[in-house]
């Protein structure tokens, strides 16, 4: 195995790197290659644990944009009409409150919309797959025939 190399980070933290780790691509280019921004990257590299791993945070990154409009207009909306598009609603709450509600609320729109389709939407279809049984494939027509079929047809 490659000789290990231990090098001091900001705040002495202690990182083992072998030789093989940094002959490999950069983080700019591995980022690139993962996915995701470098900045992140960065930020998985430096960190104890996978974000997988991490417990998951339980406040708000900011404030809810939709908390004034949600039960007073939005509800009633979707209540009328349950197929509306977020796009729409979102278009209706800028036609009804003009520079309040800009084009990034859009995604969390959609996603209490999701929320509140999934506990008071409508009640979804189910279909079940259905198997058909007793076909076997006739060799000299080469068509389906049910297994307890036993005439033949002659054509003239």
């Amino acid at each position: 195995s490659p000789p290990r190399l231990h090098l001091r980070r900001k705040g002495g933290v202690r990182r083992t790197h072998t030789k093989q780790h940094r002959n490999t691509l950069t983080q700019v280019a591995s980022a690139a290659r993962a996915g995701i921004s470098e900045r992140s990257a960065r930020r998985i590299e430096d960190s104890d644990a996978l974000p997988s791993q991490r417990s998951a945070r339980s406040w708000r990154t900011r404030e809810d944009p939709l908390t004034e409009v949600w039960d007073a207009e939005v509800v009633p909306l979707l209540k009328t009409d349950a197929l509306l598009n977020a796009v729409t609603l979102l278009e209706e709450l800028q036609r009804r409150h003009p520079g309040e509600y800009d084009s990034t609320v859009l995604r969390t729109l959609q996603r209490r919309m999701r929320q509140w389709r999934a506990v008071h939407g409508a009640e979804r279809d189910i279909y079940f797959a259905q198997e058909h049984r007793g076909l076997r494939r006739n060799g000299t027509e080469n068509r389906l025939k049910p297994s307890g079929y036993k005439k033949t047809l002659s054509l003239p």
